[in-house]
């Protein structure tokens, strides 16, 4: 079930408060440690997330800013163990007891000039494990972090489309992205392991609109221009390892829309 409360404080605002139940079905794991792990399958999980919120334009809608703030409560939470130090290829998926994931977003869109777009967006993120229970019954959160879940991130965006020049439009694109330093494993016992921060810059030149059958776009682009070294993922096979992002990268793109 979704339950929402709306109220139209002005012509182009709107302020919100949302509560949604949802969950996630149980199964079988088969990169399972023991036979024995996947007979025992894992549960569902169930969450109550709420929500309230701003959705707003102003200045003939040249800016546009919504704001949210959420907390989601799970319980039975599933979360994914690596249960081999030195085996990533096996993992257990267990139902911890309860998890508590809270936040702020916020977005912004300006439009100074006809034709060119400012976006920027930050996001606030607290997730923790409540309580999870070994077979003893003991309470072993403190051994557990969410993975992939930075406290801070943000991101910066500048578009700007010319007018119809008659063989089509010329559309420019500058964005960054940051992420704050991330956990890459749940289960501290297994080592733990952190992605530091890191931010990528990309960028595009295109010309869109070519009236060419329906549309036809041609395009150049750089990713992570600044050649940022990163990982994506990190782990232990008997010694640490990971999993590097992409380096700089250019290319070209052709699209045909029929």
């Amino acid at each position: 079930p979704t339950f929402v409360i709306a109220y139209v404080a002005a012509d182009n605002v709107n302020l919100y408060a949302k509560a949604v139940k949802g969950y996630k079905t149980g199964g079988f794991n088969t990169r399972a440690s023991s036979s024995a792990r996947f007979n025992a399958g894992f549960g569902e999980e169930t969450l109550w997330s709420y929500e309230l919120g701003m959705k707003s334009q102003f200045l003939d809608n040249r800016v546009r800013l919504n704001v949210a703030a959420f907390t989601s409560k799970y319980r039975d939470i599933q979360i994914n163990v690596q249960s081999d130090p030195t085996d990533i290829r096996k993992t257990d998926v267990l139902n911890a007891g309860r998890a508590n994931v809270k936040g702020i977003e916020a977005d912004l869109t300006v439009v100074p000039v006809k034709g060119l777009r400012l976006t920027a967006n930050y996001g606030y993120l607290d997730a923790k494990y409540g309580k999870i229970t070994d077979v003893t019954g003991t309470d072993i959160s403190d051994q557990f972090r969410f993975i992939n879940a930075p406290k801070h991130s943000y991101a910066l965006d500048a578009t700007y489309t010319s007018p119809d020049l008659g063989f089509g439009s010329i559309e420019a694109n500058v964005n960054y992205n940051w992420q704050g330093k991330r956990y890459s494993t749940s289960n501290l016992t297994s080592g733990t392991y952190i992605i530091g921060s890191y931010g990528l810059l990309n960028a595009r030149l295109s010309l869109v609109d070519i009236p060419v059958a329906k549309s036809l776009r041609v395009g150049v682009f750089g990713r992570n221009l600044l050649d940022k070294e990163y990982y994506i993922a990190h782990f232990n096979v008997g010694v640490p390892g990971a999993i590097f992002g992409e380096p700089r990268t250019y290319g070209i793109d052709l699209t045909a829309e029929f």
